[in-house]
């Protein structure tokens, strides 16, 4: 099972926010990665590690809660360890009690990346659709390639891209079962046949280029 995180910035130029850490009932009191002011939706990355029990304890972790302060317990966190609850089972995987972390800095973007396949929306190797990610802002396209680009390959498979009321919408194409965030980003209403996955093979035949 994995759960993601994107647009997470640098706090003065340090990936780990360490402003609150020592401090009381702060939200990031033992670092955390991001704004402490603002949460990745509901959830913020924050550690269990220097202060309190977690260091009484010899804890040295990170993951997603709903308690900025630090993971308490099962009930803040996805998934996985917290500081006073037992290991909660993930929804889905093998639920082995380890997690790891990925962290992925925004690379250089490759045009090349992302090459015209023709108009329409995505359709992977059986002709099926994605389920797709989108603001409803008005976006570039070299703003779209650059959101695609914040996740991996296998997760964000290519992008719609076209123009209404003057203004461009991109709608990213995401792998079927993806469970991820984008801060700004939401899911749009999928249809029973988006279940794209693996590779995008081609274009249906609508408004929207298709990369």
């Amino acid at each position: 099972y994995s759960q993601a995180a994107f647009g997470l910035v640098k706090t003065n130029g340090h990936f780990i926010n360490n402003a609150n850490v020592g401090r009381s009932n702060t939200v990031g009191e033992h670092g955390l990665w991001g704004s402490a002011d603002h949460p990745q939706g509901i959830y913020y990355a924050t550690f269990c590690a220097v202060n309190g029990k977690c260091a009484a304890g010899g804890h040295d972790f990170w993951t997603f809660s709903t308690d900025g302060r630090y993971p308490v317990k099962s009930a803040n966190v996805v998934c996985g360890f917290s500081m006073t609850s037992a290991w909660k089972d993930c929804p889905s995987g093998d639920n082995v009690h380890r997690m790891r972390y990925y962290i992925r800095f925004n690379p250089q973007i490759d045009p090349k990346s992302f090459p015209l396949v023709g108009s329409g929306v995505c359709l992977d190797a059986e002709s099926r659709r994605y389920s797709t990610l989108s603001r409803g802002g008005c976006e570039t396209l070299e703003q779209c390639r650059q959101a695609c680009s914040f996740f991996l390959d296998f997760e964000c498979r290519g992008f719609n891209f076209y123009t209404e009321d003057d203004c461009g919408v991109c709608e990213l194409c995401m792998e079927s079962g993806f469970r991820g965030y984008l801060p700004g980003w939401s899911s749009v209403e999928a249809e029973a046949n988006a279940i794209g996955a693996g590779p995008v093979s081609g274009a249906s035949d609508s408004k929207s280029d298709k990369r």
